[in-house]
């Protein structure tokens, strides 16, 4: 469940069936990041990326760990290989911000 509005309003939304059908691949790749305990915020992600539609569901094109498709919006045409992305991506800035698990966060 998510959020509707990304802030403190209390209204949630269910991950889509197109979210849902794609966990194994998100998982595959959460655990190669070694970051499997945030498959659902992995998910949350694509849901609010992409509304879980189109060929890069994780809207990674312009990442700089894309390198086999065009780096414009959308450019990703291989909904595995955006997941790929996105979740290495994600992996990255988890590792720049230092965080230790997925328990540790700071309220602001």
């Amino acid at each position: 469940m998510l959020a509707q509005d990304g802030g403190s309003n209390s209204e949630m939304v269910s991950l889509s069936d197109e979210v849902i059908a794609y966990e194994d691949t998100i998982r595959k790749y959460a655990k190669e990041s070694d970051i499997e305990d945030y498959v659902s915020l992995l998910q949350a992600i694509m849901m609010q990326e992409s509304g879980e539609k189109g060929n890069d569901p994780m809207q990674a094109s312009e990442s700089g760990y894309n390198t086999k498709y065009p780096r414009v919006p959308n450019g990703i045409t291989d909904p595995e290989y955006s997941i790929e992305v996105g979740t290495h991506t994600f992996s990255d800035c988890l590792k720049k911000a230092k965080v230790k698990d997925s328990s540790d966060y700071q309220i602001i």
